[in-house]
C-alpha cells in the first residue's frame, strides 16, 4: 500500500529497505561502501551526521527527515547551478 513521501511510515518503510539491501549496517551504524548504490550511502551519511541516540525514536525520525529535506534542497540548487 503506498504511503505519502515525508511521512514517518515513509521513512520507516525506506530505512527496512536499505537494512534488507545491505546498504545499512545497523551494528556500525554507518553504510556499507562500496556496494555501487552511492544515493543510499549518502543517505545514510547525511542521518548519521546527525543522529542522537538518546533522541525518541520519533524525534529521531523527524530529524532524520529534516535532514534529507535539507539534502534535497542542495542537491536541487547544485542542478539549477548545472542547467
Amino acid at each position: 500500500m503506498p504511503v505519502s513521501r515525508g511521512t514517518t511510515e515513509h521513512r520507516q518503510r525506506s530505512l527496512g529497505r536499505w537494512r534488507s539491501r545491505g546498504v545499512f549496517d545497523p551494528g556500525a551504524g554507518a553504510s556499507r561502501a562500496g556496494l555501487g548504490d552511492t544515493l543510499a550511502e549518502f543517505i545514510v551519511r547525511e542521518i548519521r551526521d546527525t543522529f542522537d541516540p538518546n533522541a525518541t525514536r520519533s524525534q529521531q525520525l523527524e530529524d532524520a527527515g529534516r535532514v534529507l529535506v535539507n539534502a534535497i534542497d542542495d542537491l536541487e540548487n547544485v542542478i539549477e547551478r548545472l542547467r
